[in-house]
């Protein structure tokens, strides 16, 4: 997979971002891979690409997946419209594709650089958002079978914890063993931290499907500014993107199910 990192942003220093490109593909290389490797046997290959949002012909070269850096802003003809229409024909020819804003970050009180490698590597797990699990109903699921489905979103239930690559912060993430019931508590995360199979940890969310929809569970103490960059962003998010069942933004806000 060529994944580019489409740099959109005016604000961070040129050598910030690259920094981080660094760490997250020596994290994809040394420690993801190891439990979530490409089916194909490939290797991952993460670009950066410096883009001018006023002049975006130039960069409308195809890649295999793409996460954008920048900020969002209320004015639609400078912010989220502006790439996600500018870029029309990448996002909508089955190119896997995440979003990272860095105003949205301050409002969430995370690294810029944790939601970076957060979203590389969801997309690298699951690229078309089809992935699923089955595992046991959760509390206020409504399951006739006492199952239901579970979104391979792998950095999700552990959204509140993170781990240093070169003095990059970046994101800790499941491993498969999330999905065995039987699993240690501390095997089922990369940092090894206390995690049960199909739970969640303080900060982080996942998402399942029962017999009425697409739902959320948030783990403990999950703030307020998290909820609401959510919030803002929820159609543009791999999240509210595989709830409307459509890889395109376009879908509501799912529903909340207190853990």
């Amino acid at each position: 997979m060529r994944l580019t990192i489409a740099n959109l942003s005016t604000t961070l220093p040129g050598t910030a971002v690259q920094n981080a490109v660094v760490s997250i593909s020596q994290q994809v290389k040394d420690d993801f891979l190891q439990f979530w490797p490409q089916q194909d046997g490939s290797t991952v290959e993460i670009v950066l690409k410096d883009l001018d949002v006023r002049n975006q012909e130039a960069s409308l070269i195809l890649p295999e997946a793409v996460i954008y850096l920048g900020d969002h802003y209320a004015d639609p003809l400078t912010g989220i419209e502006s790439v996600y229409f500018g870029y029309h024909t990448l996002n909508h020819e089955s190119v896997p594709y995440g979003f990272v804003y860095l105003d949205i970050c301050h409002m969430r009180g995370e690294a810029w650089t944790v939601v970076l490698s957060h979203e590389v590597l969801e997309v690298i797990a699951d690229p078309s958002l089809d992935q699923q699990r089955p595992g046991p109903a959760p509390m206020g699921a409504i399951s006739s079978s006492g199952r239901v489905l579970y979104d391979v979103e792998v950095c999700d239930p552990v959204q509140g914890d993170a781990y240093p690559i070169n003095g990059v912060a970046v994101s800790n993430f499941i491993t498969p063993a999330y999905f065995n019931p039987g699993a240690a508590p501390t095997g089922t995360n990369f940092r090894g931290t206390q995690l049960e199979p199909f739970g969640v940890r303080p900060g982080g969310y996942f998402q399942y499907k029962d017999d009425e929809g697409r739902k959320q569970v948030d783990g403990a103490r999950i703030a307020d500014g998290v909820k609401a960059a959510q919030t803002t962003l929820l159609k543009y998010r791999r999240c509210g993107r595989r709830s409307s069942g459509d890889p395109r933004p376009s879908s509501p806000a799912p529903a909340s199910v207190a853990p």
